[in-house]
């Protein structure tokens, strides 16, 4: 293996070991809104015409400032987005 082929690497595992920190992080609460969704993915199962199929994601604000939700959509067009509360205070969640 070259030398610069092993400086590469190096540099790479260099940005990954930071990029990943290792050690106990505590519950840290990011400042600012931030959202946590759960699940972060829903996969509809095969729906057949007339049907339909209900699926809810639990939104939380985990920061420590109210969130404000703009608009909220899938990633297709047959899919609609409902949600119950557009405004979320630190901790609160709305479905």
């Amino acid at each position: 293996m070259s030398l610069a082929a092993i400086h590469c690497l190096f540099r790479y595992g260099l940005v990954v070991a930071l990029a990943n920190p290792v050690g106990d992080q505590g519950s840290v609460q990011p400042a600012g809104p931030s959202l946590k969704a759960d699940p972060t993915e829903v996969i509809f199962e095969e729906v057949h015409g007339g049907e339909s199929a209900k699926r809810e994601i639990r939104l939380t604000n985990v920061g420590d400032e109210v969130l404000l939700i703009d608009k909220a959509r899938g990633s297709c067009g047959c899919t609609a987005t409902l949600l119950s509360k557009q405004r979320l205070d630190p901790g609160e969640s709305t479905v």
